[in-house]
């Protein structure tokens, strides 16, 4: 009964959140929320199924997270009550074809520099590209594996830009398909594809899927900007439902080109290992002895920490995070994969104040990032991929920790020196404060 209760608490507070923050689905409240109730009835559908029963702590950790980012988010609107509505402009600034080559080439050098890297590494030591992909991506997620694949300063900057590129490129291909902006189709698209080839040889499909999330919530952004209308028309829905099936589609379908596979039985458990186990994850490691972690935060920051490693030699080695279990199985056999939303995190560090103040953080800064895109909506707009961002990360937080893991870093700062230097050279424009509000 509680998973019910919890998951109409849940609707019914975003119900009303909705209308009062401005019945948008590319903001921040819809974005964040909806997937938690996706995986919140999926989940109390299925307890029979798996075997488990929603305790106090979890209805409590899920609830308080929806309430508090939804508070978070109507406290900046509150704060900021002069926002204006989303403002087209069309600028008479054109992006030269050649500027869109320089960024095509650069992200094809990246991906072959990437590809050498691997070849060459899995080579060595007897392995098929495939398999080196794969073992990046255990490397990375879980730190598995004997040896570190060695990545030059050099690569791992552009990585960087790899990861940062699409956002701008997603902005531009919207304002280019519906306000018909002086920019190539073409080349926007074969940067964006250069891309997706190199984000597939990091192993993981969720920077791929995140990519194509990016370009849809900026067409939504840029209709509305056009059409003054938040629904996209039902001539356009037809075909977003046809790329949203090939999708899931290619989701699942290039795994094995990743060196890896399935390890659930059947197609609809693999689906629920995505979308649908987290709420019986958490529940399962909160009815067990939880062991919090230890120094200040340390699972939430952990990102923030090893940057501090990284780029600056300060090492926070000593604080001990507490560690997600690798796979989880459900008491009546079913596979439920290694998704525990973003809640292990904030849980693991304070409890459920850490879900309170984490989740009221996220909500606020969000809130605010989205409030300056209503600000100015330009070509040449720093806050439009800093939102783009923000949103995806906000969108994926009912994978993990993605909000504080990627945009509270020293290398979310690089990525944004990035879009400036991107805007610079795209088009001989000097960035102003005016085109940033941070």
């Amino acid at each position: 009964m509680l998973a019910y209760a919890l998951f109409i608490i849940m609707l019914l507070v975003f119900i009303l959140s909705f209308y009062i923050l401005g019945k948008e689905w590319y903001a921040p409240y819809t974005l964040y929320c909806i997937p938690f109730l996706l995986i919140t009835i999926i989940g109390a559908n299925n307890q029979k199924l798996w075997g488990f029963e929603v305790n106090v702590e979890t209805f409590l950790a899920f609830s308080l997270n929806i309430i508090m980012f939804l508070i978070g988010c109507m406290f900046c609107k509150a704060i900021k009550r002069k926002s204006r509505s989303l403002l087209i402009q069309k600028q008479e600034i054109s992006i030269k074809n050649r500027k869109l080559i320089v960024l095509f080439m650069l992200s094809l050098f990246a991906f072959l520099y990437y590809y050498y890297i691997l070849r060459s590494w899995g080579a060595s030591h007897g392995m098929n590209i495939m398999e080196s992909i794969n073992y990046v991506m255990m490397m990375a997620k879980f730190n598995t594996g004997v040896e570190t694949i060695h990545k030059p300063i050099l690569f791992k900057l552009l990585i960087l830009y790899i990861e940062i590129l699409p956002y701008v490129l997603s902005y531009w291909i919207a304002r280019c398909v519906l306000l018909k902006e002086e920019v190539s189709l073409k080349w926007l698209a074969a940067c964006f594809v250069s891309c997706l080839a190199c984000l597939f040889l990091n192993g993981s499909r969720g920077p791929l899927l995140e990519s194509f999330a990016g370009l849809g919530i900026s067409f939504g952004i840029v209709y509305y900007q056009k059409k003054r209308k938040k629904i996209f028309s039902f001539k356009m829905i037809v075909p977003i439902i046809v790329g949203i099936s090939l999708l899931i589609i290619a989701f699942f379908a290039i795994l094995p080109y990743m060196g890896r596979s399935q390890t659930a039985d059947t197609l609809i458990d693999s689906i629920y290992q995505y979308i649908g186990s987290q709420i019986h994850n958490f529940n399962y490691w909160t009815s067990g002895t939880v062991t919090q972690s230890s120094g200040f935060f340390a699972n939430t920051f952990s990102a923030l920490y090893d940057d501090f490693n990284t780029f600056l030699g300060i090492d926070f080695s000593g604080f001990n995070k507490s560690v997600a279990l690798f796979f989880v199985n459900s008491s009546t056999g079913h596979g439920m994969g290694n998704v525990f939303t973003c809640l292990f995190s904030y849980y693991a560090d304070a409890g459920l104040f850490g879900i309170i103040l984490f989740a009221f953080i996220s909500g606020y800064i969000s809130e605010k990032a989205f409030l300056n895109i209503k600000n100015e909506t330009k070509l040449i707009d720093i806050s439009f991929p800093i939102y783009l961002y923000i949103a995806i990360n906000l969108l994926f937080s009912f994978f993990g920790s993605r909000f504080f893991a990627n945009i509270i870093t020293i290398k979310f700062v690089v990525k944004i020196i990035f879009i400036v230097l991107i805007y610079m050279y795209t088009t001989n424009s000097r960035i102003s404060r005016r085109y940033f509000k941070y």
